[in-house]
C-alpha cells in the first residue's frame, strides 16, 4: 500500500469526527493532476486559511494556472485544516498535504504562502509547523521545501521576514516562471550550497531574501539601518498577456464567495487615499471587453456556477464598463447567470449602469462612501459627496432593491465627533429614502471598520486609534440610527489594534507572532477565534511597546518596509498626506496624471475610447447595442425521479453541498432544467430524505423539474460524466409533475451498519434484545438550544444481526432517528457512533396510485 493511500486511510477515519469534512476533499472538477515525481520543479500553493475562504482566491487561481500550464512544472494547492482536524493529524502523527493529490507539504519543492491579512500568520507559522518544518528559516538546513510568500502583505514583509525564505513582491505571473526556471538551473548545476540558491533567487526582479539583508535598531528600540538594495516590485505591463484562467478548480467545500472572478481591471486609478490596494497595484491597467467576455463566459461552461463577478477595485471606472455589461448580459440572458460588481463608486452608477445590473438584481445593493462628513469625502479624496450616495440610493430603491449596505470608515487623520455623526446621518438620510420609495419595507445595514494605516499609502505616517477611542465612536453611531431595521455592524476594535501591531511593525514582530502561536493562536480573523489576551500577552514577552506601534510616524522616520520599492515615490506619498490635511482632491488617473511614477514606457495603462472607433459619445456614454432585456426563466414541465448512490469519499457531502453539486453539474451538462417562477429564480431540484454527514447511501433518490421532456436513461448517462466518484445517477423514471414531494411520501428504509476493528462494542443481538424489551426508550435531545424528549424506538420496524457479530440491518420509517438508534446502540458514547460505517441500503415507496408522463424517445 502507497503512502498517499495509509494518509487516506487515515484521513477516513477522521472525517466523521471533525467540522464539515468536505473542507479535505479532493476537488470535483478542473483540478490539475500531474506525476509528481516526473515534475522537474513543484509547488505547493498555500493559502493559510480553511478551505472554503481560500479556493475562490483568484491570485491562488491565476498562478495555479500559470505554473500548470507549463509542462516542466508543476502545482497543487493546500489550505490550513481546522483546529479540530488539526489536533486530529497531530495526535496520529500525520502531516499536512495538498489538495489534489494529499502529497504532504514537506516533498515539494516550494511552498508558496498567500499573505492575504497580517490576522493570518500565526496560520501561516500553522501551515509550516503541521509540514513538519522548523518555523525559522535560519533553522531549516535542506534545501527543500523553500518557503516563500506573496500578496498585498508582503510589501511589508518584516514582520514574517524570520520565517520565510523569500518574498515575491508584486505580480506573480511572470516572476513564477522565473523562479521555478531558476530553482531548475540550480537542481541540474548540483551545488548543495542553500545560500547559493537565495542569492540566485535574489537576482529576479521583485524576489526579496531576507536573510541577504542586514537591519540595525538604534537605543529606543527603533530600526535606523537596512543594509541591502532596494527591491522593486513586479508588474505585469499588459493584462492581455497575462492568460485568464478558464476553468477555475470547482472545490468539494462550499467557498464563502462560490462565483466566477472576473478580472476586469488591476489596479486603480481614484486614488483614496486610506487604500493600500489602490497604490500597491498600480498602475491602473485594463483588460479590453473581448476578453473579459470570453474568458467569463469559458469560465462559467467549464465551472457550472451561477453567478459571475466582474472583479476590480472599481469595477464601475472601466473605460469599457457599458461594453462589458450589456455584452455579458446578450450572452447570459438566457442562462440564469447572475452578474455582480462589487465595487462601484456611487459617482460611477449612471442610469445605464443600473439598468444593465438590475436584470442581475440580488437582493442588496452594496454603496461604499467610506466616510459620513463631505469634509472627510474630500479628505480620503473619494471623489464624491454626500448627495453623491443619497442620489444613488434613491434611483437603486426605485430600481426594486428593498436592501442597500453602506460601507463607512472611522478612525481617519484629523477626524472629529461631527465626522464621526455624518456616518450616522448620512445613513438616516438613505434609511428614509428608502422608506419613502419601497413598497413591500426597506432594510438598510450599515458596516463600520476601523482604520488601519497601511504601508505604502498616505496614512502609513498617521497614529491609530486606541482601542477606547474606537469603541466610544462605534458607540456614538450605534446611538445616533434614527431605526432598528438599520443594522449597525461595527469591526472589532482589539482586532483591528493587533491588525495594525502586525501591518506596520518591523522585523522583531517576529517574536510576538510565533510567542502568540505556541500560545494556540489560529484563525485570528474569524472573530469568534480571535483571543486578544494571547495577542497581547505574546506582546509583553517580546517586550514590545503597544503604544509606540501605534503611534503617529516622523515623516523623515525609516520605516521598516522602505527597502520594498513599490514604485510609489515617498514624495508622491507626502504630497497626498498634506493634501488631504487642506482637504484638497487628487483628480482620476484618466483625467489628470498624478506622477506617482507607477507607470512608465512599457506599461498598458488605462484606455480612452474618445478617439476610437465606437467610443464615448458627447453625453459621456459608451455607444453599444441595445440594453438588455432579461428574458424569464423556463418553466419546469416534465418531472422526472432518479436514484443515485452517495459513496466512498462522497458520503461526506452535507445536503446543501450534494445540492450545490447537481446544481453545477446540470449547468455543466446543459440539461434543460426548470426554475421556479418569481423574484429569485431556482432550479427545481428536490430530494428525499437527507442522509447524516458521512452516511453512505445505494438508493438514494432526487427528482428534477425540466422544461422540456428528456429520456432519463440519456440524462442519467450526461449527469454521471459530470459527477464526482462516489456519486452515479443508476437511472430515473418520469411521476406527476404534480403529485407529492418526495420528503411527503411515506417509505420504508433499510440501514446497513459495520463496526469497523479496533471499536470494542456489545454484539447487535445483545443490544436488540434489550432494545424490544424496553417499551420506551427516553432520551434528552436540544433543538434551537430547547431541551426535548423523545423517544429512540419511534420508528423501528426491526434489528437484523447479519452473519458475524460486526454487521447488522436496521430497519425504519421516515420518522426513525438513525443517528440517535446508532447513539444508544453505542451506550450513549457519539464517538463510536460516529466511527460507524452506516449505509442506507434500500429505500422502498408506495406505489403510485397514477400514471406519469409520457417517457420520451430521446434526450431533447
Amino acid at each position: 500500500m502507497t503512502k498517499e493511500r495509509s494518509y487516506m486511510d487515515g484521513i477516513l477515519e477522521i472525517l466523521p469526527h471533525v467540522e464539515k469534512p468536505s473542507r479535505y476533499l479532493p476537488p470535483l472538477k478542473n483540478a490539475r493532476h500531474k506525476d509528481l515525481s516526473n515534475a522537474a520543479v513543484t509547488w505547493a500553493l498555500t493559502f493559510p486559511d480553511a478551505a472554503e475562504s481560500g479556493h475562490p482566491h483568484h491570485g491562488l487561481e491565476i498562478l495555479y494556472d500559470v505554473l500548470n500550464r507549463d509542462e516542466r512544472f508543476a502545482a497543487e494547492r493546500a489550505f490550513l485544516p481546522w483546529m479540530d482536524m488539526e489536533k486530529e493529524l497531530r495526535s496520529r502523527g500525520i502531516p499536512i498535504t495538498s489538495n489534489e493529490s494529499q502529497t504532504p507539504l514537506g516533498r515539494f519543492d516550494v511552498i508558496g504562502m498567500t499573505l492575504q491579512y497580517e490576522l493570518s500568520y500565526t496560520n501561516v507559522l500553522a501551515a509550516i509547523d503541521l509540514a513538519g518544518l522548523e518555523l525559522r528559516a535560519e533553522n531549516r538546513e535542506d534545501i527543500f521545501p523553500l518557503i516563500g510568500g506573496g500578496g498585498p502583505c508582503a510589501t511589508n514583509p518584516e514582520p514574517m521576514a524570520p520565517f520565510l525564505d523569500f518574498f515575491l513582491i508584486g505580480e506573480g505571473e511572470e516572476a513564477v516562471t522565473e523562479i521555478s526556471e531558476t530553482i531548475l538551473r540550480f537542481k541540474k548545476s548540483g551545488d548543495g550550497n542553500k545560500r547559493v540558491l537565495l542569492r540566485a533567487l535574489s537576482e529576479i526582479d521583485g524576489v526579496y531574501v531576507p536573510s541577504l539583508y542586514t537591519l540595525q535598531y538604534g537605543d529606543a528600540g527603533r530600526l535606523i539601518s537596512v543594509e541591502g538594495p532596494a527591491i522593486r516590485r513586479r508588474i505585469v505591463s499588459d493584462l492581455s498577456r497575462a492568460p485568464i484562467p478558464t476553468a477555475p478548480v470547482v472545490s468539494a467545500v462550499e467557498p464563502i464567495h462560490d462565483r466566477v472572478y472576473s478580472e476586469i481591471a488591476r489596479g486603480c486609478g481614484v486614488g483614496c487615499r486610506f487604500c493600500q490596494a489602490g497604490y500597491i497595484y498600480r498602475p491602473l491597467r485594463e483588460r479590453p471587453y473581448q476578453e473579459i467576455v470570453a474568458g467569463a463566459v469559458q469560465s462559467l461552461r467549464a465551472t457550472g456556477h451561477d453567478n459571475v463577478t466582474l472583479a476590480s477595485l472599481s469595477s464601475g471606472d472601466h473605460a469599457e464598463i457599458l461594453p462589458i455589461l450589456r455584452s455579458m448580459n446578450g450572452k447570459l440572458s438566457d442562462s440564469q447567470i447572475g452578474l455582480s460588481l462589487p465595487s462601484l463608486r456611487a459617482c460611477t452608477l449612471t442610469n445605464e449602469v443600473i439598468n444593465e445590473v438590475k436584470g442581475h438584481r440580488k437582493s442588496s445593493f452594496t454603496i461604499a462612501p467610506e466616510a459620513g462628513s463631505d469634509r472627510m469625502l474630500r479628505l480620503i479624496n473619494k471623489g464624491i459627496t454626500r448627495d453623491h450616495v443619497l442620489d444613488v440610493a434613491e434611483r437603486t430603491v426605485s430600481q426594486g432593491w428593498e436592501l442597500l449596505k453602506l460601507y463607512f470608515l472611522i478612525g481617519l487623520p484629523t477626524e472629529e465627533d461631527e465626522d464621526v455623526d455624518g456616518i450616522a446621518s448620512l445613513s438616516n438620510e438613505v434609511f428614509r429614502i428608502g422608506q419613502s420609495i419601497a413598497k413591500r419595507g426597506f432594510r438598510l445595514n450599515v458596516s463600520v471598520s476601523n482604520l488601519v494605516p497601511k504601508p505604502h499609502t498616505p496614512f502609513q505616517w498617521e497614529a491609530h486609534n486606541s482601542i477606547e477611542e474606537v469603541k466610544r465612536k462605534q458607540s456614538r453611531i450605534a446611538r445616533a440610527l434614527m431605526d432598528r431595521r438599520i443594522a449597525l455592524k461595527c469591526h472589532n476594535a482589539y482586532q483591528t489594534s493587533i491588525e495594525d501591531v502586525l501591518s506596520r511593525g518591523d522585523r522583531r514582530i517576529a517574536d510576538v507572532i510565533e510567542a502568540a502561536y505556541n500560545d494556540g493562536s489560529r484563525f485570528d480573523e474569524w472573530k469568534e477565534l480571535f483571543s486578544y489576551r494571547r495577542w497581547t500577552d505574546a506582546i509583553m514577552k517580546s517586550g514590545i511597546n503597544v503604544d509606540d506601534c501605534h503611534r503617529e510616524r516622523g515623516e523623515d522616520e525609516l520605516l521598516p518596509w522602505q527597502h520594498i520599492d513599490v514604485q510609489i515615490t515617498k514624495k508622491f506619498l507626502l504630497r497626498e498626506r498634506h493634501r488631504a490635511r487642506v482637504e484638497r482632491n487628487t483628480p482620476f488617473c484618466r483625467k489628470e496624471c498624478r506622477v506617482c511614477r507607477s507607470c512608465d514606457d512599457e506599461t498598458f495603462v488605462i484606455r480612452n475610447l474618445e478617439n476610437e472607433p465606437g467610443g464615448l459619445s458627447e453625453n459621456g456614454s459608451v455607444e453599444t447595442a441595445n440594453e438588455f432585456d432579461r428574458l424569464k426563466p423556463p418553466e419546469g414541465t416534465h418531472r422526472v425521479r432518479f436514484r443515485f448512490t452517495k459513496e466512498g469519499t462522497s458520503r461526506f457531502f452535507s445536503q446543501l453541498e450534494l445540492l450545490r453539486l447537481f446544481k453545477m453539474a446540470l449547468k455543466r451538462s446543459e440539461l434543460p432544467i426548470g426554475y421556479s417562477q418569481g423574484y429569485s429564480p431556482h432550479m427545481k431540484i428536490s430530494f428525499g430524505r437527507p442522509l447524516p454527514v458521512g452516511y453512505a447511501g445505494q438508493e438514494e433518490l432526487i427528482e428534477f423539474v425540466f422544461s422540456r421532456a428528456v429520456n432519463p436513461e440519456e440524462a442519467a448517462a450526461r449527469l454521471n460524466e459530470e459527477m464526482p466518484d462516489g456519486v452515479r445517477i443508476k437511472g430515473g423514471e418520469d411521476v406527476l409533475l404534480h403529485g407529492p414531494s418526495l420528503d411527503n411520501l411515506p417509505m420504508e428504509i433499510e440501514w446497513v451498519v459495520e463496526i469497523p476493528s479496533g471499536i470494542e462494542i456489545r454484539s447487535a443481538r445483545e443490544w436488540k434484545e434489550e432494545f424490544v424489551r424496553e417499551e420506551k426508550i427516553l432520551v434528552d435531545v436540544f433543538r434551537k438550544k430547547r431541551r426535548q424528549v423523545v423517544d429512540v424506538k419511534c420508528g423501528v420496524r426491526d434489528i437484523v444481526p447479519e452473519p458475524g457479530a460486526r454487521r447488522f440491518t436496521i430497519r425504519t420509517s421516515v420518522e426513525g432517528n438513525i443517528r440517535r438508534i446508532l447513539i444508544h446502540f453505542a451506550g450513549g458514547d457519539e464517538k463510536i457512533a460516529r466511527s460507524l460505517y452506516v449505509c442506507r441500503r434500500a429505500i422502498v415507496l408506495p406505489v403510485p396510485d397514477g400514471p406519469a408522463v409520457d417517457r420520451p424517445a430521446t434526450l431533447v
